[in-house]
């Protein structure tokens, strides 16, 4: 591929410690703002560099990278869905189809 083709390829996102505006312009950002998220904008905390589990709204309790977590596979294909090139390349009942032979390995 080009440097020109992955200059314009479009890309989703699913970082969801930084805020969407921190991050490349994407119509295909996946967020959960149901959950704790953006924590790396928050100027209330400072992070820690060394740590890299860092949570420092949650840390040591069962919320801990929640924004991470919550955000389900489901979520992730649907915005991959919206991908206009994704689209072209791929049928909807192969979508179907390795979604199901995903889940039947897993089981």
């Amino acid at each position: 591929m080009t440097a020109e083709a992955t200059a314009s390829a479009p890309a989703e996102s699913s970082e969801t410690f930084t805020h969407p505006t921190n991050e490349f312009n994407t119509p295909y950002r996946v967020i959960n703002y149901h959950a704790c998220n953006s924590c790396w904008n928050d100027v209330r905390v400072r992070f820690d560099h060394h740590d890299f589990l860092w949570c420092p709204r949650h840390a040591n309790t069962p919320r801990q990278f929640e924004c991470t977590r919550l955000i389900t596979a489901d979520a992730v294909k649907d915005v991959i869905r919206r991908i206009p090139q994704f689209k072209e390349q791929h049928e909807p009942a192969s979508i179907v189809a390795h979604t199901r032979i995903g889940r039947a390995k897993e089981n």
